[in-house]
């Protein structure tokens, strides 16, 4: 990656757990490491989905996560020790994102050192 940072270099990550402290439990190693700036946790969310042929309703911990472009295999990887059999794993471009922001996002995602 160049010097320059644009907003073309930041994803968000939406996964869901089947609780808060099981999201917590995954998203602080990936946040102490670096492979994600921050996660919002999205605690007592209901779901409605089908699974193995039948509607399930559930209550979830939903988490989006802010990264760089370039951690999002990091996380992808990191899908190994998720609770679920099949995880959520929703990678999303951004159109606009603050100056002060972008560079924190990209500091704390080891992107730009210094």
């Amino acid at each position: 990656m160049s010097g320059a940072v644009e907003v073309g270099d930041v994803r968000l990550i939406w996964t869901t757990f089947p609780d808060r402290l099981s999201a917590e439990l995954w998203l602080r190693p990936l946040v102490e490491a670096g492979v994600v700036a921050c996660g919002n946790l999205f605690p007592a969310m209901g779901s409605v989905f089908r699974w193995k042929g039948a509607v399930e309703v559930a209550e979830e911990c939903g988490l989006l996560m802010k990264t760089a472009v370039s951690r999002v295999e990091d996380v992808r990887v990191a899908l190994g020790r998720h609770p679920y059999e099949v995880p959520a794993f929703v990678v999303c471009g951004v159109e606009e994102v603050g100056p002060s922001y972008l560079r924190w996002l990209m500091q704390e995602t080891r992107e730009v050192l210094g």
